[in-house]
């Protein structure tokens, strides 16, 4: 009889074992698959709707059109082609890359985009929009599939449910910057650089952007980043329906982003030989922290450096772009501008300080900040005070 019991009671624990893992394994399922509603917006706003009601910077007498381009805020989008949605302990994934976000990206105002580029690990000669997360965050989600290292992004975990292919996300958005009201207004493509790469890679992508930006690209003397220490001279209607394309690479120690190569001059030596470099525009080609930047470095943009005996912040001299980072388990504005708060990041005199457009609570007060008509309620560009 004891037998009997023991050997009843290993089947119930067997049984129970075989259930559970069968349930963890439907929820992981339900969760990959469950993909949420497409907002429309943020609170009661429509998107689609606001578009029509939005004024082009050329419109009217409001912005000279001598003013130099690096004296204007610029409304950024962070998550670009991303369409969030709030983090759990049930949901481990962030939001879903869709081209629809980064349409409505640009129909909510955004006139600069940061996209977040991987390569695709089944089709390592395919740049992807995807978001990975941060080896600094202990809650580490599904695997990526990308090559491990030791840096940043060392774990590769990716974040959204899934990756698309950059040239759709990117076209979704330049196609769409380019209709309606502000059509003549500048768009900037700020593509973030990440993972282990190769030079043809670089040359698949170059082809990719190329394309995608067509008619809308700068002139041939903005190409190979030729006159990108002008960006505090040349005037607004210089870029006037034109692309303008940022690329920042992720150069990270402990990992090679080019084959045995580990340090911005080494990247730069292949890509200076790729299509890629024939249609960036401006670039961050010596050291981190000369372009992009996250809220905690704010104190970087603002100290000042003599150019020419003349003492100017690195934002006066050039672009600066603010992006929180993309890496952690909340894609929440509160959460993102939590080390300096949207409007500190706007008073550092940063061009481009990339928000959460999407997924975002009603009462969010960075998006608040963002479409007071003091910013960019109207318009997608501010004078800087």
């Amino acid at each position: 009889m004891a037998i009997r019991e023991g050997i009843s009671i290993f089947h119930l624990v067997v049984a129970a074992i075989v259930v559970g893992i069968i349930g963890y394994i439907g929820y992981r399922i339900s969760v990959l698959r469950y993909t949420p509603a497409p907002t429309k917006g943020w609170g009661d706003r429509d998107y689609d709707g606001m578009r029509n009601l939005r004024k082009g910077v050329f419109s009217d007498a409001t912005f000279p059109p001598t003013t130099p381009i690096n004296r204007f805020a610029i409304a950024t989008a962070n998550y670009g082609g991303v369409m969030t949605d709030p983090a759990s302990l049930t949901n481990p994934f962030i939001g879903v890359v869709m081209t629809e976000a980064a349409r409505l990206q640009v129909d909510a105002g955004a006139r600069a985009i940061i996209f977040d580029v991987w390569p695709d690990p089944a089709d390592r000669d395919r740049p992807t929009v995807v978001t990975m997360a941060n080896a600094n965050d202990s809650m580490m989600v599904t695997a990526g599939g990308l090559d491990k290292g030791v840096g940043r992004y060392s774990q590769w975990k990716q974040l959204t449910r899934n990756s698309a292919p950059l040239g759709d996300i990117m076209k979704a958005a330049v196609d769409t910057a380019f209709t309606g009201p502000q059509s003549t207004d500048p768009f900037f493509v700020v593509l973030k650089l990440h993972g282990t790469m190769t030079a043809a890679y670089l040359n698949v992508m170059g082809n990719i952007v190329g394309s995608v930006i067509g008619g809308h690209a700068m002139g041939g003397n903005w190409n190979k980043c030729a006159n990108q220490s002008a960006m505090n001279t040349e005037p607004i209607s210089t870029f006037r329906s034109k692309v303008f394309l940022i690329v920042i690479p992720e150069i990270q120690p402990g990992y090679d982003p080019l084959p045995n190569v580990t340090t911005y001059g080494g990247f730069m030596n292949t890509y200076r030989n790729t299509t890629m470099w024939e249609v960036t525009n401006a670039m961050e080609m010596t050291q981190p922290n000369t372009i992009l930047f996250e809220p905690s470095g704010l104190a970087m943009i603002t100290a000042t450096t003599e150019v020419n005996g003349v003492p100017q912040t690195l934002a006066q001299s050039g672009i600066c772009v603010v992006q929180p980072s993309t890496g952690g388990r909340s894609a929440v504005n509160p959460a993102l501008f939590n080390d300096a708060s949207y409007t500190t990041c706007l008073k550092s005199g940063a061009q481009m300080v990339a928000v959460n457009l999407l997924g975002q609570a009603e009462g969010d007060e960075t998006l608040s900040t963002f479409f007071d008509k003091s910013n960019f309620g109207s318009y997608s560009f501010r004078l800087i005070a």
